[in-house]
């Protein structure tokens, strides 16, 4: 029991120590039609103006690098995207979260072209 107790609290301060993106819009691995707003919700508060993300598009070239809209919670970093042609994206981020470490990492989806009305 008392083993079981000090890997939990072990585990526990590993996933606390590194902010951990919980969720995107887009999703990860989606295909979207053109989407206005890149969202990343992360597992603590981020330090928003110390944080980056890199838009990059077809053939690893950097599409641009945007820049963070007021959120309605200190976990959450909303980013406006320019029109997005169909293709693949990637939007690497670096953030810096509230007690001092960094995370890392990408989120990739496709976009595809909207469907049209006759």
């Amino acid at each position: 029991m008392m083993v079981a107790g000090i890997v939990l609290g072990v585990l526990g301060s590993i996933a606390a120590a590194h902010p951990i993106l919980v969720q995107s819009i887009p999703a990860a691995g989606s295909s979207v039609v053109p989407p206005e707003r890149l969202v990343l919700r992360f597992n603590s508060r981020i330090e928003k103006a110390l944080s980056s993300i890199t838009l990059i598009g077809e053939g690893q070239k950097t599409h641009a690098r945007l820049t963070p809209e007021p959120a309605p919670a200190p976990e959450v970093l909303i980013h406006r995207l320019p029109v997005l042609a169909p293709g693949r994206y990637a939007a690497r981020w670096k953030v810096l979260a509230a007690d001092g470490h960094v995370g890392e990492g990408v989120v990739s989806f496709t976009v595809v072209a909207p469907a049209t009305t006759e």
